[in-house]
């Protein structure tokens, strides 16, 4: 289990460094009174990635058992497929130029608004939650049981909100005077990130692809379980 955290954990905050999650959160944090709306957005994103990846696992698990009586093979096969993509995602990534387009999301007003967004956000990225995927695959791979798997879940989705709650306590300790690194940290995640998240989903892409193969030729390079 610890060596399953292990693997999450980079995946997870990786995925969490969202330009369009941390520029609402700055927005939030810039009003006056920031606290009630920035945790609310924070609780909002947790619960509802958590159960998105509920209905993720949940879903792919009984297709599995479905298609096959042995689903690991499957699930190494997904993790193949899954891994190609990061590596298309990581090359898209390293090859963009100039600053990444602004990405369109619901606006952020109060505390409803910030439940509503975190919601929203969730709804909307959830096509391109590639990393999460992955980390959903690596759960399937332990062979845990129901318990450790929303464990590891619930794992995956405190890491994920970290960065968001990193820049709460950047404001709790400036104060106002935060507004002005919020707005650098938001201009660098949208420019200068993009390129190191390419970097390291090729990377995680390429480890997921020599696993998948690994299983079929003799046993996984990574065993999680």
């Amino acid at each position: 289990m610890l060596r399953l955290f292990l693997f999450i954990l980079p995946i997870a905050l990786l995925d969490g460094i969202s330009p369009i999650r941390i520029g609402a959160m700055a927005v939030l944090l810039g009003a006056r009174r920031p606290w009630m709306g920035a945790g609310l957005f924070i609780l909002g994103t947790l619960l509802s990635y958590f159960l998105l990846g509920v209905a993720v696992t949940v879903g792919a698990d009984r297709a599995l058992r479905f298609l096959a009586s042995e689903p690991r093979p499957l699930v190494y096969g997904a993790g193949i497929a899954i891994g190609a993509l990061l590596v298309v995602l990581g090359f898209r990534n390293l090859r963009a130029r100039g600053p990444a387009r602004r990405p369109v999301g619901p606006r952020v007003q109060g505390p409803g608004g910030a439940v509503v967004s975190s919601l929203a956000l969730t709804v909307i990225a959830a096509p391109a939650a590639i990393p999460y995927l992955a980390a959903i695959d690596l759960i399937l791979q332990s062979g845990l049981g129901v318990p450790e798997i929303l464990g590891a879940l619930a794992f995956y989705c405190i890491v994920f909100v970290m960065p968001l709650a990193v820049l709460v306590a950047l404001r709790s300790a400036l104060g106002p005077r935060s507004a002005t690194l919020l707005s650098r940290i938001h201009r660098m995640v949208s420019t200068s990130m993009p390129r190191v998240i390419g970097a390291l989903l090729l990377v995680l892409g390429l480890l997921m692809i020599v696993e998948g193969v690994a299983f079929f030729f003799s046993r996984p390079l990574l065993p999680v379980s």
